[in-house]
This record gives structure tokens, sequence and C-alpha cells, in this order.
């Protein structure tokens, strides 16, 4: 996962903040010290104290800024200077705050900010529309006049394409004032499933009492009892479809703000509009759901492969988290981070000074502790400090996974921080998490053909299958439900609760192959749809597919030695946000509206599943290491 901050080159655009983390300032590896950002509360607050009334400063420029370029640098550059010092205000509460969510003094510093960004919102809103009026001519002179004005060339040229969707002044203050309450259906989803929802209760086969939150409900459907998984999966979904009204009104009022949304804006669209804010071509949304239905083939095989090592007559929606071998090793933190280290050796030199850097430093919070906020992260937010991870490490293969996917991350904002003027190094979420997922792919690679037995290269052959199956079918299937969600918007049909169930079992049985009997899904778990929070951030999901599909793609050629693509891909990360995405993934050798990264997925996942036929084939004895673990498979039987 991936949280930065920080203007998107042009100021008066949003500020963009999330949370991230914090550790005390013990000399421990295993800590990170966040006094590179600020050496205590003292420091801190001595930085924040003066910012309102700098901030407020920047009015003096409005009448002024657009008479010259050298007046124009001026202001970018000093509202360039507090985004940073805004940034890095940011970081070091929001990271003090994961590490320990009991912190109220940490609380009251993210208040005080949120009053700082919401004025620095309100000082720089002018800046778009008085630039616009004034016209491509001037910022064309004005770039070609004042070398201060190199370094946003792109967010300059960027804004004008803003033109026809930006209205008056007063009119964008007014949109302004009431985008608040068109985001008021994601606070209420948040608030409801995450405070208030009444999570059901069951007893597990071994007496357990279990109340199933999610966290729950995804370590119920890992177990090798498929009576308890099959419980857990009613159960935990059938609380949901309890609200399916609700939640069909949450999510249409979410839907319809962003037609709306994008009827304002002038867009043919909400997914033009989505896609218009980087650039990129509508095709890569729908060659994405058209390639993935062409590699569904290949998926399938995998389920009926899985199928026969349960022993099962029939495979159902809950038959398909639980590991069927285990590792046999444990991954503590050292080992993690030298198996981190090892397998992104195939990215050079240059990358693995970086690498090494960063692991021998201070930047991770490394184990869970009370207090400390779940998942894992890494916090590029400030342009002149090393990034920061965030982990919450238990010895398993996933938590060395997550380190290496999130080390991903943090080398990709130092090439692009080293690389970049601060303009133009926030680089675009359609490209973040290709850099995560290729370092996960080389460390799939890496332990597989490290593997000392055959159950052990199974189960990391296995792993990456499985990765690919969420990253990038499931996520795909999302995309295709939003789509089709807004589309119907769009056409003013009805989208009620029951409608979007039926939208959504009819994808279900599609993905897994139901009517050709690969996958059984009962209609009972169409209510899924209303578990998925990414749905209220229209049209994010995609990019979890799109960047699987790249990833696959690099890897596939960089362990083949290719130089050029290395080169290209390394050129990649350190071009930041310095043009569109689309454009620099072009300049990469990829085209993401093209068949190609796509069928490189597919070819991939069909050569892994080969691999296991072959393996299970060789060594039988896999057999009956999976029906061990499986030992319980005939209960619950329909």
């Amino acid at each position: 996962m991936l949280i930065r901050y920080g203007l998107k080159g042009i100021p008066g655009l949003l500020l963009f903040f999330m949370t991230t983390s914090f550790s005390s300032a013990e000399d421990d590896h295993a800590v990170w010290d966040l006094t590179p950002l600020f050496a205590d509360a003292g420091a801190w607050e001595a930085a924040r104290a003066p910012m309102l009334e700098e901030i407020r400063a920047v009015a003096r420029h409005r009448d002024t800024f657009l008479e010259s370029p050298a007046n124009l640098a001026d202001y970018l550059e000093e509202v360039q200077a507090l985004s940073l010092r805004l940034s890095r205000l940011w970081s070091w509460p929001s990271l003090r705050l994961a590490a320990d969510t009991r912190s109220a003094e940490d609380v009251e510093r993210m208040q005080r900010l949120r009053v700082l960004s919401t004025e620095f919102s309100r000082a720089t809103s002018w800046f778009r529309p008085m630039l616009l009026e004034k016209g491509e001519t001037f910022v064309e002179e004005a770039l070609a006049a004042e070398p201060r004005l190199a370094q946003w060339t792109h967010p300059l040229r960027d804004t004008l394409r803003l033109k026809d969707q930006t209205y008056s002044e007063e009119v964008e203050g007014v949109l302004a004032l009431i985008s608040p309450v068109w985001r008021g259906t994601s606070s209420v989803y948040s608030t409801f499933t995450n405070a208030e929802f009444p999570w059901p209760e069951i007893t597990l086969s071994t007496g357990e009492s279990v109340r199933l939150t999610t966290a729950n409900y995804q370590r119920v459907r890992q177990s090798p009892v498929r009576a308890d998984r099959r419980l857990a999966t009613e159960a935990f979904l059938g609380a949901y479809a309890n609200f399916e009204r609700t939640f069909g009104e949450m999510y249409f009022g979410n839907v319809l703000n962003m037609v709306t949304s994008s009827r304002l804006r002038k867009h043919p669209s909400a997914l033009a509009q989505r896609f218009f804010g980087e650039n990129l071509p509508p095709e890569v949304y729908h060659t994405l759901i058209a390639e993935v239905h062409a590699a569904l083939p290949a998926l399938h095989r995998y389920f009926e492969l899985r199928r026969d090592l349960l022993g099962l007559d029939k495979l159902a929606y809950y038959d398909l988290s639980q590991p069927l071998v285990e590792s046999g090793k444990t991954f503590d933190f050292d080992l993690s981070v030298e198996l981190t280290r090892r397998s992104a050796k195939p990215l050079g030199a240059d990358y693995m000074e970086r690498l090494e850097r960063g692991l021998a430093g201070r930047y991770m919070h490394v184990f869970p502790a009370d207090g400390k906020r779940s998942g894992a992260f890494m916090s590029g937010a400030v342009y002149d400090a090393h990034p920061y991870v965030f982990l919450n490490h238990i010895d398993t293969f996933s938590s060395l996974s997550t380190m290496a996917h999130e080390w991903g991350h943090a080398i990709h904002s130092v090439l692009s921080n080293e690389t970049q003027p601060p303009a133009t190094a926030r680089y675009s979420l359609f490209i973040a998490e290709i850099a995560a997922f290729t370092n996960e792919y080389l460390l799939y690679h890496y332990m597989q053909e490290n593997a000392r037995t055959p159950e052990e290269r199974l189960f990391y052959l296995l792993e990456e299958i499985d990765h690919k199956r969420g990253a990038y079918f499931r996520q795909a299937k999302f995309a295709e439900f939003e789509l089709v969600a807004h589309t119907a918007v769009e056409k003013d049909e009805p989208l009620s609760g029951q409608r979007m169930s039926a939208i959504y079992r009819d994808l279900l049985q599609r993905y897994f192959g139901h009517d050709e009997g690969v996958v059984h899904i009962d209609d009972a778990f169409a209510i899924e749809w209303s578990v998925v929070p990414h749905f209220y951030s229209n049209f994010y999901v995609y990019n979890y597919a799109t960047s699987t599909a790249a990833a696959s793609y690099f890897t596939g050629r960089i362990l083949e030695g290719c130089e050029e693509t290395l080169d290209r891909y390394l050129a990649l990360l350190r071009a930041g946000g310095r043009d569109y995405p689309y454009e620099l993934l072009l300049a990469a050798g990829l085209d993401m509206a093209s068949p190609e990264p796509y069928v490189a997925m597919r070819e991939r996942l069909a050569t892994l599943v080969g691999e296991v036929e072959r393996l299970v084939e060789m060594h039988p004895e896999l057999r009956t290491v999976i029906a061990e673990r499986a030992a319980s498979v005939e209960a619950g039987e329909d």
C-alpha cells in the first residue's frame, strides 16, 4: 500500500493527505527513527506555529502573479515551499499515530493540520481559474522566458487541459463548498461497517466461538475444515445481506455523486472524468476487462486442478482461500530482510545500492504492538527525507511478501525524488503498484528457484497463482462491476441493492465458471459487492489489475536478462510524474491500452498452473500431503 502527500505539481489543487506511522526513539533497528523529520514535539510545534500566517500571506500574489513570468515563478516557488513544509508537518504525527493510535497528542496535531490544509486550499483556490483565463499563450511565453519555471512545465501545461471543465472563480468556490457533501456516502459506509455493524458469531467444529469481524472472517475462511469455511462464509455474507437495501442506497448515492460530478465537469461519462484527471485513454479500462475475459480459461484450469487436489466432486466459492500446503519455514525479520535483498538483485547495482542503504537504516516500524494500527504501507511524503515503511510482521511468508512489496514502493520514491524536482516527483497510482508488485514477483521467482523440497516449491508456485488471482482477476471483476453500475445510473436506470446483487452474481458466475461446472456460486454470495470499501473510491481498483499485468510483463523480461527492459523499467521509476503515466509507460515499452501486457499475464498464469500439474505428477506424495491438510473436506458436503 502506498501513502503519499503533497500537491500534484500545481498550487491551487487539492492538498492530498492520509495517515501513516510512528514509533519511539529507542535504538532498535525494527523501530523507525523519526528525528530526521523533527527532533521532538517542540521542534514540530515551532515549525507549525508560523504556518497559518504564511499561508494567508500567499493572497498578496493574487493581483500580481500574472504580470510577468518572474512573478509567476515567485508564486509557485513560495507555494511549493509551503506545500513541502506541510507534508513534513503531516508526516511526523501521522506516522506516530499509526504506530500508537492511542496518542491523543498526535490526534490533536492532526486536527490542527487539517485547519492548515483547509486554509491552504482556500488561500490558493483562485490560481487555476485565473491562469486558465490568462490562457495558453501566456503560459508558453512564460516557460520560454523564465528558467525557474522549468520544473513546472508539465504541471502548467496539464492545468491548461482543464479549461473546458473549469468554471468561474465564484462557481468553483461553490463547488468546493459542496464537495464534502458528495463524499458523505463514503463516510456513512465506513462508520457503519467499522463502528456499528452487527458482526455475527459462529461456533467452529473445534467448539471455538468466533465473532466474525472482517479479520476473523479472513482467518476462518482459510481453515482446512470445509464445514467451518462454509459456515463462516454464509454467516458473514448473510449479515451483510440483512442490510442489502441500506447498502444499495449508500452505493447508489456514491455512484450518483460521481455521475453528477462528471456531468457538471462536462465529461461524457464518470469513467471519462476519472481517466481525464491523469490523461489516460479509457481504452485501458475496456482492454483490461476484455483481456481478463480471455484469460478466464487459464483461471478455470487452476480451479479444476484445485478441485482435483482437494478430491472434491464440486468446488464451492468457500473452497478457494485455504492453503493447500505449507512452506515449512518461519520468516523472521532478519531472514525477511535478507530475502528481500537477495530477490531484488536482478534489478541491478544502482537499485540494490539504494535498497541496501534503506534496509540498513532505521526506516521501518516492524512488529505488531498494542495500539498499533493494522496493515502495512509506505509513506514517501517528505521530498527530502527517506521513505518510511510500516509493517505488522508476524514471521509468515505473507509478511515477507509484504516487506518486499512496501520496499518496492520505497525505492520507487527514492529514485523519483533523486531524479525529479518537487513539482514532478509525485508519481501516479497507475504506476505506483507496478514497482511494488515487481518486487513481489521477483521474490516469488527467487523462492521457487531456491525451494529445497517439492512441497516447498509447490507452496511458492501456489502463492504466486493466488496473488495473481486476487490482484488481477478479482480486482478486474470489481472494476467491471463498477463500470456496469455507473453506466446504469448514467442511463437513468434504477440501481437498488437487489439489482446490484444480481449484477454481481452474474459476474461471479462468469469469472468462476459456474455454468461450466468449475466453481459453484450460490446466490447468497452475490451480496459480496457490499463488503468492498474500495467501491467508494470510484474507478480505483482497476489500478491493481493493470499494475499486476505490467509487473508480470517487466518481471518476465528482466529475469530473461533483457537489459533494455531493465533500463526502461528503472527509467520509469525515476520519471516520477514528469509526464502522464500512460506516456511514461509507453516510453518504458508498454502500451496498457493494448493486449500485450495482459497476454503476458495470461501466459505466466498458464505456465504456473502447468508447473503445478507437472510437479504433482512427478511427486504423487504431494497429493497425500494436501489430503491430510484437508482431512475434514467431507464435512459440510451439500
